[in-house]
């Protein structure tokens, strides 16, 4: 479809350029080239990913699986965490995860089911290899010096996935781990 076709045949289109391949719709700027959105457009994507396998924190502690720094915007942020059994014994799991902004064995500004969820399965044990689980579509505000997310503002533009993994009693578990955040404004 040529940029001349998408002006003339689509009310409140607005083509900037013929080869940019930006369109416009009421105020929000899409992309019809496939290549990704560029900085400051809705549909922006930010990421941090730990992709090899990595020691977890110390059992019962709170450590930064992944940190993302963000830009001014609104986000829609998920983090994933898996979990590998390793060497580690395990007599039950607790896994925890929250995207908060507070650094060191703290999940403070976490909200249970929003932006922090607890994992506890204690037939996994022994029977598992690893183990997956995310937190989906946590809305988060960056003014460019703070952060809003779960109704709490800190100081800071950096995103913490926090993970705590509880009760191996030996060994040493890791993990893998990806914050994705999107901007929808």
């Amino acid at each position: 479809m040529s940029n001349s076709a998408l002006s003339g045949n689509i009310p409140g289109i607005v083509v900037p350029g013929t080869s940019s391949g930006l369109v416009s719709l009421n105020g929000l700027t899409g992309n019809t080239t496939g290549n990704a959105i560029a900085s400051g457009y809705v549909g922006e994507v930010l990421s941090a990913t730990v992709s090899s396998a990595t020691s977890t924190g110390a059992t019962g502690v709170y450590f930064d699986a992944v940190t993302l720094p963000l830009i001014a915007g609104t986000w829609e942020i998920t983090g994933y965490y898996r979990l590998i059994k390793n060497t580690a014994v395990f007599s039950f799991i607790k896994q925890e995860l929250a995207l908060i902004t507070a650094t060191g064995n703290s999940v403070t500004g976490g909200v249970d089911n929003v932006n922090y969820q607890v994992m506890t399965d204690g037939g996994l044990a022994t029977a598992f290899t690893s183990n997956a689980f995310s937190l989906p579509n946590v809305r988060v505000y960056c003014d460019g010096t703070n952060i809003t997310v779960a109704g709490s503002t800190t100081s800071g533009t950096t995103l913490r996935l926090k993970a705590l993994t509880y009760n191996y009693t030996s060994g040493q578990p890791q993990y893998t781990a990806a914050i994705k955040a999107v901007r929808i404004a």
